[in-house]
């Protein structure tokens, strides 16, 4: 299979070791970014796999900022290999408390403001150039220097968005019964129709243009070229 620039794409696969703490081994999220880092939430720590050491860390104690971090990370939103967003629920007191977005970096981790108008994120999504989206009750919101700003969203019930970068992200919605899957180019929501839509549970959008959904019976890639095709079944 080659790309638009006629370069040979070759699929390999694999399995990564899993934290070595035996506790850790209840992953609940994981995420992966264009550089290929793996991040993963697991006991509700937030962990990164080392290509040194060939093992995931966990950055609650690599880092110290982050051990002063409260709440249990439930979401991962990789940007690369050093920078990650994730979402966490403040349950220090026992019960779900408040739910909210930080930012980590090597020099330690930043708590975002909250959501506009008191909206509650329930997931976020992040692109490769850190452009960051989180989707709550009221609509879909957009990380900027200045803070939050609302996003307009396609039409019909949204399910899922993914941004690959500021101008290429998919969304994943339910339109009069139907399935459906949009396209933003930055400026714009429009018909996303390179790929089918019908009996799509997943998708994700890449920085590169291209982008991966998975139905009932498999993966499938489309490649930037907005043509080129590969399948990944499932094995039964």
């Amino acid at each position: 299979m080659a790309g638009a620039s006629g370069a040979a794409f070759v699929f390999k696969s694999g399995t990564y070791p899993g934290p070595e703490n035996q506790v850790a081994f209840d992953t609940n999220a994981l995420g992966a970014a264009a550089d290929g880092s793996i991040w993963l939430t697991s006991s509700g720590d937030l962990y990164s796999y080392s290509r040194e050491t060939a093992a995931f860390t966990d950055m609650a104690f690599s880092t110290a900022p982050m051990s002063k971090q409260t709440g249990v990370v439930q979401y991962v939103a990789p940007v690369d290999y050093q920078h990650v967003y994730f979402l966490t629920n403040d349950s220090s007191s026992g019960a779900a408390g408040p739910v909210g977005i930080s930012y980590y970096q090597q020099s330690g981790v930043t708590q975002l403001a909250a959501l506009l108008n008191g909206d509650v994120p329930a997931a976020i999504t992040a692109g490769a150039d850190g452009t960051l989206w989180a989707v709550g009750s009221q609509g879909i919101y957009v990380q900027e220097a200045g803070g939050w700003t609302t996003q307009t969203a396609p039409p019909g019930t949204l399910t899922m968005v993914s941004v690959g970068s500021a101008t290429f992200a998919l969304a994943r919605v339910s339109d009069d019964g139907a399935d459906a899957i949009y396209e933003w180019n930055g400026t714009a929501w429009s018909p996303f129709t390179a790929v089918p839509a019908g009996g799509v549970t997943w998708v994700s959008a890449c920085a590169d243009g291209s982008c991966w959904t998975a139905t009932a019976t498999g993966l499938m890639v489309m490649l930037s070229d907005g043509v080129t095709t590969e399948s990944f079944p499932y094995a039964n």
